[in-house]
């Protein structure tokens, strides 16, 4: 059975309430008892002026008087008191205290004179009157203040129910680019922490709907290109337009393109659950990995001249992920470089320079999106890899323009 919000504030009042009135009626008597005693023994214990029991007639106590073995009790003695005084001395056996006859409870105090003993007594019935006057104090102000309770419980829950509504339509809404999304919540409150949040997140989704989409339009067509040269080629070699030997090695070509292409989308795929690897309790030696690259990519380009100055950093991660990294920077910078390449590792801070053109703003501040056009207007996933890499990594990448060159410096 569902329950809504309102209906479950109302019940947990409605529980409270009934545990400060159970408190009010049944503990708070009991633990008031021993004061109201106290001031009850107070009154017992202070002096009266009689001359002879006929002249006692007080209200609200008794008083028997014990002497030679005989007693005497005060005129008003069966109007308080219901049990004989036979009973009454048969159950007193201390100065002071409480004792019960006959399902009756009655106060005692019992003093010596000159005489004899004599004993005041009462009964319960200011105990009675105080717990009544204390109920007839306290239920006006618990039912006053249920009332006013119930009214701000009623009014915040109305509050609070309309903006929990409200971040459930937004919700239902996340996609729906024709809601209105606009945040009209009023106070600084977690609810409304709660609607920002949202909102990023419906942003967020947003953005990322629209970067796959248009990833998935720019593979589409960076696919279709090395297929469809492939394809003329199989027809040209099949028709005899094309001779066998070139065909193939623009075959073989366009197939590593394609396998690249494939394996860094496939790749990028990967980082979106590497958060279940354990990537952060692993280090790994930058050096090794880039002297291996360097050493691979040098017979490739004979006329950049390589320079590497590299301490024995560890950098948190796996060498797969780190030869991801350095091998698409590297090979963008051989890309840009005129004749030189410089990597440098000082204090767990990595720098990838080229002597090649600056980079424009523009360009810059798109850079690491996925078919973003660079400088000579090529486009790719490489740097896309790379930054995703090392978001994966918590480690930050920049591009800094130099006089002479480009650097990308990671930290």
């Amino acid at each position: 059975m569902k329950i809504n919000l309102r209906t479950q504030l109302f019940g947990i009042f409605l529980f409270i309430f009934l545990i400060l009135t159970f408190i009010i009626l049944f503990v708070l008597p009991k633990t008031l008892l021993p004061v109201y005693e106290e001031n009850l023994y107070n009154y017992l214990h202070q002096p009266h002026e009689y001359k002879d029991t006929e002249d006692l007639n007080i209200d609200d106590i008794a008083i028997v008087f014990i002497s030679d073995g005989k007693y005497f009790a005060s005129e008003n003695y069966d109007e308080i008191i219901m049990s004989p005084v036979s009973a009454i001395l048969e159950n007193i056996d201390t100065m002071n205290g409480k004792i019960e006859v006959d399902n009756e409870t009655y106060y005692f105090v019992r003093s010596i004179g000159p005489y004899g003993y004599r004993i005041t007594i009462t009964n319960s019935n200011y105990i009675e009157e105080m717990n009544v006057k204390f109920l007839k104090a306290t239920l006006p102000i618990l039912l006053t203040t249920l009332l006013l309770t119930l009214l701000i419980v009623f009014f915040w829950s109305k509050h609070v129910v309309k903006k929990i509504s409200e971040l459930n339509n937004k919700i239902n809404n996340l996609n729906n680019d024709e809601f209105d999304h606009e945040i009209k919540m009023k106070g600084q409150d977690e609810l409304y922490d709660l609607a920002l949040s949202i909102e990023r997140v419906r942003v967020r989704l947003n953005d990322e709907n629209k970067y796959r989409n248009d990833l998935f339009q720019n593979v589409s067509h960076d696919l279709k290109t090395p297929i469809t040269v492939i394809k003329s080629y199989v027809e040209a070699m099949r028709d005899n337009v094309a001779e066998k030997d070139k065909g193939l090695d623009v075959i073989e070509r366009q197939a590593e393109k394609l396998k690249k292409k494939v394996s860094s989308l496939l790749y990028l795929n990967k980082l979106e659950y590497f958060e279940d690897f354990n990537v952060f309790d692993k280090k790994v030696k930058i050096k090794s990995i880039v002297e291996e690259i360097s050493d691979d990519l040098k017979l490739q380009t004979p006329a950049i001249k390589w320079e590497l100055d590299m301490d024995n950093s560890y950098l948190r991660g796996t060498k797969e992920l780190w030869e991801v990294i350095v091998l698409n920077i590297v090979e963008n910078a051989i890309r840009y470089a005129n004749r030189k390449i410089k990597i440098t590792l000082k204090k767990g801070r990595l720098f990838i320079y080229n002597d090649g053109p600056s980079i424009d703003d523009e360009v810059l501040e798109n850079i690491f999106l996925p078919y973003k056009k660079g400088v000579d207007g090529n486009f790719g996933l490489g740097l896309s890899v790379v930054k995703k890499t090392l978001d994966v990594l918590n480690y930050k990448i920049e591009i800094d323009n130099n006089d002479k060159g480009v650097s990308f410096i990671i930290s």
